[in-house]
């Protein structure tokens, strides 16, 4: 059962591989899809970690007696820099989280956090859909 199981790791490994040389790694290197990964990977820490700390700010301003906001402490949803990151995740993958923002800044880069990750889902789906027309190109030529 173990190695029947293990069939999907060779699939994979064929499909990245593939035959002739064009695997969808290598159209992943051509179209340097990698470097774009990289930068919404490294995008997704800094806004995380930059909507935490508004979020803590945020909470401490609502706390504060002074504040003529009418908001609770409670409706601060983002507390630790795991949440945050979490959340993060969650708008780049356009899965989304439990977790939310309640300050206009952390809205605003949610808003941009998504938008990096639709788009970075998009070329993905081109990468795929470029890899299939170059099968299928080498396919007509043989």
């Amino acid at each position: 059962i173990l190695f029947r199981s293990l069939r999907i790791f060779r699939v994979i490994l064929f499909v990245m591989k593939g035959v002739g040389g064009m695997g969808l790694h290598s159209i992943f290197v051509k179209n340097r899809f990698y470097d774009v990964l990289a930068g919404a990977v490294v995008l997704t820490l800094f806004v995380s970690i930059a909507v935490w700390r508004i979020e803590t700010k945020y909470r401490e301003q609502l706390i504060n007696p002074s504040s003529v906001s009418s908001l609770h402490s409670d409706d601060v949803h983002i507390q630790t820099l795991g949440q945050a990151l979490w959340w993060g995740a969650g708008c780049l993958t356009t899965v989304g989280t439990e977790k939310t923002v309640k300050s206009p800044m952390g809205r605003f880069l949610g808003v941009f956090l998504m938008v990096i990750g639709v788009s970075t889902m998009g070329i993905l789906t081109a990468n795929v859909v470029d890899y299939f027309q170059q099968r299928r190109i080498g396919r007509a030529r043989d």
